[in-house]
């Protein structure tokens, strides 16, 4: 049987990458991130969400929790690199808590190749997730192993910040309704999805089941 690391890279190797990153719901994370910090938070002029104060600033300070993940590289290259892409303007990110899985050999391989470009490209990384979210205004939680993702969700609910949880949601059903109980509790927003539906392999087996 195939591992899901496995599965992914025979998916990502047959799918256009300019076409996933473009057409992903990744772009949808950011429209919702930006409905609700632009418009909520009041970017450029201060303002609160939930009793969360943030200073006027000039872009919404995004950091992400788990970089093992090639999403991590990747998003940040949109935002912080490629500035000439208008759809991102305004988010750019600025810290980044490594953890992550512990366990997954693969993942910690992952983690170490991708940290020393993320520093190149001026990312601050720190030693918790409190420690991030004091330094951000949003949080991508691209940890791969969803195992974490429950515990991780939670302090980042408590905190205020919108969220945007990568793939897998998390580890089971149960879990994944526990994070959305837990955003009620908390009256906070979070988004997921993922733009695997829209590869060219994916859309080819659709077609044909059609």
């Amino acid at each position: 049987m195939f591992s899901s690391f496995a599965c992914f890279a025979i998916l990502n190797a047959l799918m256009d990458r300019r076409e996933f990153i473009k057409g992903s719901a990744w772009m949808g994370a950011l429209a919702a991130f930006s409905g609700c910090c632009a418009g909520r938070l009041g970017f450029g002029a201060g303002g609160s969400m939930h009793g969360f104060h943030v200073a006027p600033m000039k872009f919404v300070r995004v950091g992400i929790i788990g970089t093992d993940t090639w999403h991590a590289r990747e998003f940040t290259r949109l935002l912080n690199i490629e500035t000439n892409r208008t759809e991102f303007a305004g988010f750019k990110v600025t810290a980044a808590y490594r953890w992550g899985s512990r366990d997954i050999p693969g993942s910690l391989k992952e983690a170490e190749d991708y940290i020393p470009q993320l520093k190149a490209w001026g990312i601050e990384f720190v030693d918790s997730i409190a420690e991030l979210l004091k330094r951000v205004d949003v949080v991508l939680l691209e940890t791969n192993d969803g195992r974490e993702h429950l515990a991780q969700a939670e302090e980042v609910f408590r905190s205020g910040k919108p969220v945007f949880i990568d793939k897998p949601v998390a580890e089971s059903f149960a879990a994944v309704e526990a994070i959305d109980r837990l955003a009620k509790k908390y009256g906070r927003r979070w988004y997921s999805s993922s733009g695997l539906r829209f590869q060219r392999a994916i859309r080819r087996a659709r077609r044909m089941r059609a």
